[in-house]
């Protein structure tokens, strides 16, 4: 049985148990039943209590260590995904990036939340190549990835899927199925909830101040 036909027959099942699957020809989200949506928030899926997320070990954009203290000492918004993907990354990026400059104008300069892109795809998508990437998005996000068992740990960890197309070695067209959702981290560097797909610039910045205490 292969890995992607496991992880298939999880998909499934969540969706059977009325767990709340996003899919499309590339990607796909899945909210877990422990989050739930706060009265005052319609955006941000909340966890009853902020989340702890174990050390992990990735490497940035500019070849450097990116771990759980980058994710300290400031709010985070973090998307999993692959610099060749044809729309939901692209779309995602974006709206991180209009979040960012929507939260500029209400927050002191060292408030606005970093907005952090990470690759599940190592293979195609080196330091270099996400670093020419992120920047069609903003000049201040920020880019990792790192080698699958580092990315499959940490991303089960903050309740999210990704899987690669089986393919040779040296294959460079293959698909990556992956969560659609923005993850949320509070300066403590814990889990705070999920932003599922669709995306609403304008809702999840009243969101964001909502529950950064400026509302």
């Amino acid at each position: 049985m292969t890995r992607k036909f496991i992880i298939t027959l999880i998909l499934v099942a969540l969706l059977a148990a009325g767990l709340g699957i996003y899919s499309g020809s590339h990607t796909a989200v899945v909210s877990g039943g422990a989050i739930s949506s706060a009265g005052t928030l319609t955006s941000l899926k909340q966890y009853p209590a902020p989340k702890a997320i174990a050390n992990f070990q990735l490497t940035d954009s500019q070849g450097q260590s990116f771990n759980l203290e980058n994710l300290k000492g400031r709010w985070s918004l973090m998307f999993f995904g692959f610099t060749q993907c044809p729309d939901v990354c692209p779309t995602a990026l974006n709206t991180m990036a209009s979040v960012y400059r929507g939260l500029e104008g209400d927050l002191p300069a060292i408030q606005p939340p970093q907005i952090i892109f990470v690759s599940v795809d190592p293979e195609r998508d080196s330091p270099d190549t996400i670093a020419n990437y992120i920047q069609f998005f903003h000049p201040r996000m920020l880019g990792a990835t790192g080698k699958h068992p580092q990315l499959e740990a940490l991303t089960r960890e903050l309740g999210l899927l990704y899987t690669i197309e089986p393919h040779p070695e040296g294959d460079q067209n293959y698909a990556v199925d992956h969560t659609a959702g923005i993850i949320l981290i509070n300066p403590e560097g814990k889990l705070v909830g999920l932003l599922p797909a669709p995306h609403d610039v304008e809702q999840i910045n009243r969101d964001l101040l909502t529950i950064m205490g400026t509302k």
